[in-house]
């Protein structure tokens, strides 16, 4: 099985590929910007990755949002991976469409590389309100799982606010790759 790591650090990236090949031994593990023309995206679209994990991408579909930070862009691509949709590539005839998935048919996990409670690090479609009133109504625990929900609510399969950690990691890797076994055990079919 081939996974691919997306983040614009190449540096992050590599990090995290180490933490995966400790907590997920025998995976082959990729790593990518995620920038133009997306030749990422056809090669998922062609099955040659089973597993997407988003960090901040470089670029996204958008080309109003170039200059948006890459928390962003990993809206876009996790939504973009989910539900599908058409990019530009590099110029403006390269199209690439790509087809709607379950989260049994393409995994996604997203790593979030910053402290989840800083704010400056979520995309600029993040409930603010929740984050500014983290010190009474959320408390930490409260507030990893809000951000957690958040993100699968826009497509990912699983969530890991702390990819550094092998054993986060690892959880969140075999979340997302045994979904299917997940969802049949607890008969949410």
């Amino acid at each position: 099985m081939t996974v691919l790591i997306i983040d614009r650090d190449l540096g992050f990236a590599d990090k995290v590929r180490d933490v995966l090949k400790v907590s997920n031994p025998g995976q082959e593990v990729e790593v990518s910007r995620g920038d133009l023309p997306f030749d990422d995206i056809q090669a998922i679209e062609d099955g040659k990755y089973k597993v997407v994990v988003v960090g901040e991408p470089a670029n996204s579909c958008d080309p109003n949002n170039r200059d948006l930070p890459g928390s962003s862009h990993a809206v876009e691509w996790i939504e973009a991976l989910r539900f599908g949709g058409v990019w530009k590539g590099g110029d403006s005839s390269k199209k690439i469409g790509i087809k709607e998935k379950t989260k049994a048919q393409q995994p996604i996990v997203y790593i979030h590389k910053y402290l989840y409670t800083d704010q400056r690090y979520y995309p600029d479609t993040f409930p603010m309100p929740v984050l500014t009133r983290q010190r009474s109504a959320y408390n930490p625990g409260k507030l990893q799982k809000f951000v957690t929900k958040w993100y699968k609510s826009l497509g990912a399969s699983s969530v890991c606010l702390q990819p550094l950690d092998t054993n986060a990691m690892q959880i969140a890797m075999n979340d997302a790759i045994n979904y299917k076994i997940i969802v049949r055990a607890t008969g949410l079919d």
